[in-house]
């Protein structure tokens, strides 16, 4: 959360639901890799091609992975 960020009248952060720690984690995971594509000439948005973003991006994939099966897993 931005620290300039304010809730809206009425609302407190116990109102607000707790993120998820692997969709956290995922998500951090991708940032990190849409960051290292964006300085890196071998890599593209999908295609890593360099060690560094071949890890990157294995990182967020499992992670991705892991985050829809425990979504799938809740719902089903």
């Amino acid at each position: 959360m931005s620290p300039t960020f304010t809730l809206p009248a009425g609302i407190t952060t116990r109102d607000r639901p707790v993120p998820d720690d692997l969709y956290q984690r995922y998500q951090a995971a991708h940032r990190a890799y849409q960051v290292h594509v964006a300085s890196c000439d071998g890599c593209t948005r999908d295609t890593p091609n360099c060690p560094a973003g071949r890890r990157l991006f294995e990182s967020f994939a499992r992670l991705q992975d892991a985050y829809l099966a425990k979504q799938k897993q809740r719902r089903g």
